[in-house]
């Protein structure tokens, strides 16, 4: 009985890290991209586990955590492709403003600048300002600003 409780432990520890060709992937994926890795109904993550047959892909209920389990090589290939997938994706990202940050952003050129360094949109609202584009893109446009 001993032993059967310490391989059922070893098979536990090896789904929860990894280990003997087996691979655990964990990373955050950004807000506005979690719809384009899980798809409509779930459809990208039934996809990816179909393209590599043996890998589980896993998204946090109140998280943006994905969790990849499989064989190593194949966690590699499908973490790839999700990175693919962030990168790619369409988002939009509103930034609060004060009245004196508007103030200084509307006075500037700054937005038509940023939005032509970044390949982004962007919009000055009353309180805010709305940036869309491709995911990495959003990020660099945020930071400039």
């Amino acid at each position: 009985e001993l032993e059967k409780i310490n391989a059922a432990t070893a098979e536990i520890e090896r789904f929860l890290k990894g280990g003997d060709g087996m691979e655990v992937c964990k990373f955050n994926v950004p807000d506005g991209a979690i719809g384009s890795v899980i798809g409509k109904g779930g459809s990208n993550i039934s996809k990816l586990e179909e393209d590599f047959e043996g890998v589980r892909v896993n998204v946090g209920r109140d998280s943006n955590v994905i969790s990849i389990r499989g064989p190593e090589d194949l966690v590699k290939q499908c973490r790839s492709r999700l990175v693919i997938t962030i990168a790619t994706a369409r988002v939009s990202d509103t930034i609060e403003l004060t009245p004196t940050q508007k103030g200084n952003i509307s006075s500037s050129d700054i937005i038509k600048r940023v939005a032509g360094i970044t390949s982004t949109s962007i919009a000055l609202n009353e309180d805010s300002i709305v940036i869309r584009g491709i995911s990495n893109d959003v990020r660099d446009a945020k930071s400039l600003l």
